[in-house]
């Protein structure tokens, strides 16, 4: 009876001890979206790296390395998110066309890059 006791105990706290809610990063505030500190982060940590978005190899000549190579190869239009490929790509409906591939972003990230568009995508 002592082990029978005993092993329920330590299901019930097996079970409870992993239920837990996931930690989300809070989204900045939408007025100060600053791709130094909200956008280049992630997509040097995600995207920009060797064998994807990086350099002279860099997949679909998209290189998102640095604010100038982000603007200019992942066709940033200031103001418009819906027209910009690099939103356009972290919302596409396909699975195999969205990026990253086989784990896009969180809601969060995508709507930072949405809000940082669409406040003129600036160099901050």
């Amino acid at each position: 009876m002592r082990k029978l006791i005993l092993a329920l105990a330590l299901a019930i706290f097996t079970f409870t001890a992993c239920i837990h809610e996931p930690v989300i990063p809070d989204a900045p505030e939408p007025e100060g979206i600053s791709f130094k500190n909200h956008i280049q982060p992630f997509l040097l940590s995600t995207c920009a790296l060797a064998g994807c978005h990086i350099g002279e190899n860099a997949a679909g000549d998209v290189d998102l390395s640095s604010y100038e190579l982000v603007i200019e190869t992942a066709d940033v239009k200031a103001g418009n998110p819906d027209g910009s490929k690099l939103y356009e790509k972290l919302v596409e409906d396909s699975p195999s066309e969205v990026m990253p591939p086989g784990s896009p972003l969180p809601p969060a990230q995508i709507e930072t890059v949405r809000l940082w568009i669409e406040q003129g995508a600036k160099d901050n």
